[in-house]
C-alpha cells in the first residue's frame, strides 16, 4: 500500500514567499495547484491537502481591501477546481496592521487529530515561518514517529 500523505500550505506565508520569487503579485492566480501537490507528495497517495488562509474581509468603500477579496475569491475557485480543502482564520486589523489568526492553532489541530485519527503516513507542511525564527520551505512530518 502507497504511503499516505496530508499536504498542508500555509497560504499567507507561501503566498509572500512565492510573490518575492516569481516578482509577481498573482502568480498564485496561475499556479496549477494539482500538479503541484503530485510533485511534493510523488508516487505516494495524497490522503488530504488542505490550504489555511486569513480570509478577507473588506468594506464597500476599501478599494484595495476589495481587490484583495476579489483575488482571493479567484484563488479560492482555483484550489476548489483542484480539489483542495480551503480552512479559513481570519484577519485582524490592529491600529492599522493586519495580522493573520487561527490559521496556525487550525493547522495544528489538523495535524494531531489527522495523526491520531490514522489519516495519513506523513504530512508535508509548505510554509516559511520567519516571525518564529524558523526558515523552510517544506518539512515532511511522520505521525507515528513523534
Amino acid at each position: 500500500m502507497a504511503e499516505r500523505v496530508f499536504i498542508i500550505i500555509d497560504g499567507s506565508n507561501f503566498y509572500h514567499r512565492v510573490k518575492e520569487a516569481m516578482d509577481k503579485s498573482n502568480v498564485l492566480l496561475d499556479l496549477d495547484y494539482g500538479l503541484f501537490a503530485r510533485w511534493l507528495c510523488g508516487e505516494r497517495t495524497i490522503s488530504a491537502k488542505k490550504y489555511y488562509i486569513g480570509a478577507v474581509r473588506a468594506k464597500p468603500d476599501d478599494q484595495k481591501g476589495q481587490l484583495l477579496r476579489r483575488n482571493q475569491q479567484k484563488l479560492f475557485t482555483r484550489l476548489m477546481a483542484a480539489e483542495w480543502g480551503i480552512e479559513r482564520g481570519y484577519i485582524l486589523n490592529s491600529g492599522g496592521v493586519r495580522h493573520e489568526k487561527g490559521v496556525d492553532v487550525h493547522m495544528a489541530v489538523d495535524l494531531l487529530v489527522g495523526a491520531y485519527e490514522n489519516l495519513y503516513d506523513a504530512a508535508i507542511l509548505v510554509s516559511d515561518q520567519w516571525e518564529n525564527g524558523l526558515n523552510m520551505s517544506a518539512l515532511a512530518i511522520n505521525p507515528h514517529m513523534v
